[in-house]
Parts: structure tokens; C-alpha cells; sequence
């Protein structure tokens, strides 16, 4: 249920409701290669994103391989120390949806895209049982300022951000 508001919420900072550059289905993989910043993470499982949480990584770039697979590179603090973290997540065939081991066998989907704006992730992780929504934006700076006028400077990570709850399906499309 928690994972379920928190991902309503985030829905706020990215539906835009008749903006044809919102892609839910039919991605352009190649088009999502490039830098993009983490803005938010949201778990059932909360310890999996808290400090020293398994799953609190901070994406740095995605690379398309060949074979379609992703290659994430993400950055994690390992007993202190921020440490880089690149891992190749494979396509399963189905428009959108990987699989990836880490912290146990993962599969993750794209629920949207703007390919210039911002992507949603929502991954299951089969060993531990918990899921978790992650959004990634191209432009840190423009989201921090559609929180209320705060400047990447003024942000930090792990800063908590509570937005209002809207509808939202997680299905896929």
C-alpha cells in the first residue's frame, strides 16, 4: 500500500495529462541512452532505499547495448565510500520489460517516458519480495524547482519530498 502512494505521488511531478511526449508503451529504447539524474526512490520495503540500503543508487547514465540490453551506471556509498556500480539488465522480449540480477533476481518495466524529460521504473524483486518505483529526470535542476522554487544547491540527497496522492494504474499497457 505504501509503494502504491508513493508511486500516486509521483505521478504528480510527471503526469501531464494530454502531453503527446509521454510515451507508456511502444518505447523507443535507443531514445532513453544518456545521462539522467535520480530524483526520487520508493520501496515497500523501505530499508532497501534508506542509508546504506541495497537499492539506494543514484543513476549516472543508461547505455543501449547491441542486444538491446541496459546498462546502467550508478553510483552507491560502500562502507562510506561512494563507489561506482555498472550493471547490464537484459530485454525479456516484452516492449519495455528487463530482467537484472542485483540484491536478487529482478524484473523491471518502464511505465513512461518523455525520452528528453524524465523515466519511471517499477521493479519486483523476486529473492526479497519487494518492489520498488524509481524516476529519473534529464535536468535535476528543473525538477527541484517544480518543488517549490528549491535550487540544486538546496537539495540534497536523501532530502524528503511529500507530494499530494493522484490516481495512478500499474498495470502494464
Amino acid at each position: 500500500m505504501k509503494l502504491l502512494l508513493l508511486c500516486l505521488g509521483l505521478t504528480l511531478v510527471c503526469a501531464q495529462e494530454g502531453n503527446s511526449d509521454v510515451v507508456r508503451s511502444n518505447f523507443d529504447i535507443p531514445k532513453i541512452a544518456g545521462e539522467w539524474y535520480s530524483i526520487l526512490l520508493a520501496s515497500d520495503n523501505r530499508e532497501k532505499i534508506e542509508e546504506n540500503g541495497s537499492m539506494r543508487v543514484f543513476v549516472e547514465y543508461i547505455d543501449v547495448l547491441e542486444n538491446s540490453s541496459l546498462l546502467f551506471k550508478f553510483h552507491t556509498k560502500v562502507n562510506g565510500v561512494c563507489t561506482e556500480l555498472s550493471l547490464v539488465s537484459d530485454s525479456t522480449g516484452e516492449d519495455g520489460v528487463f530482467t537484472i540480477s542485483y540484491d536478487g533476481e529482478n524484473k523491471f518495466r518502464i511505465l513512461q517516458v518523455n525520452y528528453s524529460q524524465h523515466i519511471i521504473f517499477y521493479l519486483e524483486n523476486f529473492s526479497d519480495s519487494f518492489q520498488l518505483l524509481e524516476l529519473y529526470g534529464r535536468v535535476l535542476s528543473c525538477w527541484c524547482s517544480s518543488w517549490g522554487g528549491e535550487t540544486r544547491e538546496g537539495r540534497k540527497p536523501g532530502d524528503r519530498v511529500d507530494f499530494p496522492v493522484v490516481p495512478w494504474d500499474l498495470s502494464p499497457h
